[in-house]
């Protein structure tokens, strides 16, 4: 059995945004395909990382009627902000100290003070708001709390429920 090695540019961390038309190749779309597919990924972060342990890159397709245009942006929590600015400023050197997040045991990015860092990077659930029956979409982790956003920007709105409401899973031994 032949095997090929994965191009670098699909192992390393890519949260570049797209907003751009396809084009078709050949033939043509169906004048009737109309409506949006979402899904997010994780962006691994290169080296000893397991992929799954990168910050989410949401992307939305969008068909209608002789055209398909794709959007994508990095799905940025409050902790992934924190994460970021605090790497980005020379001055928060001392500051990167204690609130910068970290690998540690490869499974979930974390911060002694602050905790795990919220990521967002594992699937998307649609659901209906009770009140006026629109649709609305949420993104999820394993580790923490779904955010929901918004499905036009594909922006980050707010966490889902309070933290007070997240309990704990109880493991029978």
């Amino acid at each position: 059995m032949n095997s090929v090695a994965l191009p670098n540019k699909t192992r390393y961390q890519n949260t570049t945004s797209v907003d751009l038309d396809l084009n078709t190749i050949e033939g043509t779309l169906p004048g009737d395909m109309i409506g949006h597919a979402f899904w997010i990924v994780p962006t691994p972060q290169g080296g000893d990382t397991p992929w799954f342990n990168g910050c989410g890159q949401l992307y939305r397709l969008d068909f209608n009627s002789d055209r398909v245009h794709i959007k994508s942006a990095p799905f940025e929590t409050p902790s992934v902000i924190c994460d970021r600015k605090i790497q980005e400023k020379s001055q928060w050197q001392l500051w990167r100290r204690l609130f910068r997040f970290r690998n540690r045991g490869g499974l979930a990015r974390m911060n002694l003070l602050l905790g795990v860092q919220n990521q967002c990077n594992t699937a998307l659930q649609a659901f209906r708001d009770p009140e006026n029956g629109s649709w609305r979409m949420m993104a999820t982790i394993d580790s923490g709390r779904p955010f929901e956003f918004d499905m036009t920007t594909l922006s980050p709105v707010t966490p889902v429920g309070s933290n007070s409401e997240w309990k704990a899973m109880e493991i029978d031994g």
